[in-house]
């Protein structure tokens, strides 16, 4: 069996994530948030990303 690395970030957290991003700007939230702008792009929009990636911004989004 095969284990899956990457997740999507849950539907709050993608919300968020995009209201961050709209009120802020995405370099902004970006560099707040320490993440790449790929990455950043791909969680917002609902697409796969790393399973530490995602850990990391649902880690960052709680703390903001």
């Amino acid at each position: 069996m095969k284990l899956k690395n990457t997740n999507k970030l849950p539907d709050d957290q993608r919300k968020r994530l995009q209201a961050m991003i709209d009120r802020d700007g995405l370099e902004v939230t970006r560099k707040r948030l320490g993440i790449s702008r790929h990455a950043m792009e791909r969680a917002a929009g609902g697409l796969t990303i790393q399973r530490g990636t995602a850990a990391l911004l649902g880690q960052q989004l709680q703390e903001t």
